[in-house]
């Protein structure tokens, strides 16, 4: 998605103390920007974002990042503004290790159901991942393997349920589990982008005025 950062753009911004320093990355909905070493703001054209994101403001979890403002301006409503939290990325070995994770296919035993990571999360199936951290192992469908959880997988796992039941629990229906939705602190994994939602009702989301010139 394009998004022209101009003059008129950043003087709305600097009303509400934001001042766009570089482009960090952006998909077909939106645009992440720097603010500072701490904040960024995300530009998006996703109500169902928006609107998730605002609910994480007003119920907050250590496992989503952390939500400041959401906000759009009477001026395009097409658009809305995020302000959140910067985190680390994820090293390579990670990257890789719950990519793997989410996107595979596996089995709780080598005759039992087809099973993603990703799809027990969304809906919710939380006792068949306690059962996985339990055990320590799945079944590899593709390998054909039993194979153990790793320190990464494991925590992976529990930071993610704690994630999904949080979003559960204030209404959020979140669909879109992967790889490139996910990133970290010192003390945990978290989930960033909450786009592909359903919420149960919608969140308030400031709407602030025109600028007027000069």
């Amino acid at each position: 998605m394009k998004i022209v950062v101009n003059k008129e753009l950043r003087k709305k911004l600097s009303k509400e103390n934001i001042d766009i320093k570089s482009m960090l990355g952006f998909d077909t909905r939106g645009v992440a920007y720097r603010i500072n070493n701490a904040l960024i703001l995300k530009i998006t054209s996703d109500e169902s974002e928006a609107n998730s994101m605002a609910i994480i403001k007003e119920y907050p979890s250590d496992y989503i990042v952390k939500v400041y403002k959401v906000f759009q301006f009477k001026s395009d409503k097409d658009l809305y503004y995020i302000v959140e939290g910067r985190l680390q990325k994820l090293s390579d070995e990670e990257e890789i290790t719950i990519d793997d994770l989410l996107e595979n296919f596996i089995k709780l035993e080598e005759k039992g159901p087809d099973i993603r990571i990703a799809d027990l999360l969304y809906q919710g199936r939380f006792d068949v991942i306690d059962k996985i951290l339990l055990n320590g192992y799945f079944y590899n469908k593709e390998l054909r393997i039993l194979e153990n959880l790793s320190a990464i997988s494991k925590r992976f796992l529990e930071d993610m349920v704690q994630a999904a039941r949080h979003l559960h629990k204030v209404g959020i229906k979140f669909h879109d589990y992967h790889i490139g939705n996910v990133m970290k602190d010192a003390s945990c994994y978290k989930l960033i982008d909450l786009g592909f939602s359903e919420v149960a009702k919608k969140a308030n989301i400031e709407l602030k005025e025109i600028l007027q010139n000069g």
